[in-house]
């Protein structure tokens, strides 16, 4: 990603986590840039996992929040391995 895109990328996964189905998210999620996060990708989106229990309780699990290519598309480094997703 680019240099500065962090924060803006971290305000969008937090507005995703709270958009989640999940009845227990933790309040304080927005410490999230804490967080070791795991990734994978499937069609056209990427797909950032939380670990049970890092930001929500045990009963939902694994939280998965996918962010669509077009959505994330200005804050890829045009000179970086993502450039062949977008």
């Amino acid at each position: 990603f680019r240099s500065w895109a962090k924060d803006s990328l971290d305000r969008i996964i937090i507005d995703k986590i709270f958009d989640h189905e999940c009845f227990c998210i933790e309040e304080d999620v927005d410490q999230i840039s804490e967080v070791k996060r795991n990734f994978y990708f499937k069609q056209n989106v990427l797909v950032i996992v939380f670990p049970k229990y890092e930001i929500a309780c045990g009963a939902c699990g694994p939280i998965e929040i996918e962010l669509s290519f077009n959505t994330i598309r200005r804050f890829i480094n045009p000179n970086g391995p993502l450039k062949f997703f977008s």
